[in-house]
């Protein structure tokens, strides 16, 4: 999913949270109040998944 910054800033006043995962550095963005900021870093890509689906089963949290 692709959203421009008035999109991502209406999502957030209305409560969700959205989170992107960079597989490179092995850690999970949060896009907050038009930054981005590490969310959770973590040891292996696999234990980064599982902690992304975790935050995902949560509707109020969106994917980018």
């Amino acid at each position: 999913m692709s959203l421009s910054g008035r999109s991502k800033a209406k999502l957030e006043r209305a409560g969700f949270r959205i989170f992107y995962r960079v597989p490179a550095e092995k850690v999970i963005r949060e896009a907050v109040n038009g930054s981005h900021r590490v969310h959770s870093r973590h040891k292996t890509k696999a234990e980064m998944d599982r902690v992304f689906a975790e935050l995902m089963e949560d509707p109020k949290n969106l994917e980018i």
